[in-house]
């Protein structure tokens, strides 16, 4: 089995109100996000490669884009944590048919990272 990643970077604001009034997360913040977006395959392609990171550029770099300097609260009526960003980027991207994707990583911070696996 071969794996890529794709990293990706965005700053946002969220909140979390369904947490308790004094949690941190309660209240608006900000992140800066990085997406990493996993593909695999059993086999190369012909050119020696699971498939060209410009291709997963491609599928994800709009998406990301709509996220960058946004309230996600304001973009979105799910929470706004991690895991469900995970999930929704990979929903997005398997609904345009792209292929491959093993898994969806979303971290808020250097120490925190959220993953879905396909």
């Amino acid at each position: 089995m071969f794996e890529i990643t794709k990293e990706y970077r965005f700053s946002a604001a969220h909140a979390l109100p369904t947490l308790p009034k004094d949690h941190k997360c309660h209240r608006l913040h900000g992140h800066n996000y990085v997406v990493t977006v996993c593909c695999s395959s059993d086999k190369l392609d012909e050119h020696g490669m699971v498939m060209d990171f410009a291709e997963i550029d491609t599928a994800v770099s709009s998406y990301i884009r709509e996220l960058d300097h946004i309230n996600l609260n304001d973009r979105f009526s799910f929470p706004t944590t991690s895991e469900s960003l995970a999930i929704w980027l990979a929903e997005c991207l398997d609904a345009i048919g792209f292929g491959g994707i093993r898994s969806v990583s979303v971290s808020e911070t250097p120490a925190t990272k959220a993953t879905y696996y396909l």
